[in-house]
């Protein structure tokens, strides 16, 4: 092996190098300018109420907007809570608990909803951010939900959205 031979083959080396990371670089900046919530299923702190609970959590330090929440049906249909609300209470204030804001500015930041729904076998919550295709959905411990049911409405909710 040649010298010349040598500095071809570090060469190429170095270029593949930097243009990897260029690549990750790039990728690494368009993943955290991405929306990131995690949903679940029931009150964050722990209240003694009849009615359903949700709360949704940041994942990311940019300042995110709920634009949608409210729970998922046994059946796959979501019930969204600003819709009931809207539909339900003729001056936009809802009766039912809210707590924390739906513009969500940092890491860990919380957003928390109640609501009654009477006659509804409810299984798990879902969110929505401004910027987000599909719902984020958080399913409930309490259920007994096969994984197959969790995967049945989660396909149904990504291919076409069903609401109550």
């Amino acid at each position: 092996m040649q010298l010349d031979d040598l500095v071809k083959i570090v060469g190429i080396a170095a270029s593949v190098g930097a243009l990897v990371g260029g690549l990750i670089s790039w990728l690494w900046k368009y993943v955290q300018q991405s929306d990131r919530i995690t949903v679940r299923f029931g009150t964050a702190h722990y209240e003694e109420t009849p009615a359903y609970g949700m709360h949704v959590i940041s994942r990311r330090d940019h300042k995110m907007e709920i634009t949608d929440f409210g729970f998922v049906l046994m059946n796959g249909k979501l019930v969204s809570a600003p819709v009931v609300w809207e539909q339900v209470f003729d001056d936009g204030n809802p009766y039912d608990g809210v707590s924390g804001s739906k513009i969500l500015t940092e890491r860990n930041a919380r957003f928390e909803a109640t609501m009654q729904l009477y006659n509804m076998e409810v299984v798990g919550a879902y969110a929505e951010t401004s910027t987000q295709n599909h719902s984020t959905l958080g399913f409930s411990s309490r259920h007994a939900l096969h994984w197959w049911d969790r995967i049945r409405i989660r396909l149904k909710q990504y291919i076409k959205p069903e609401f109550n």
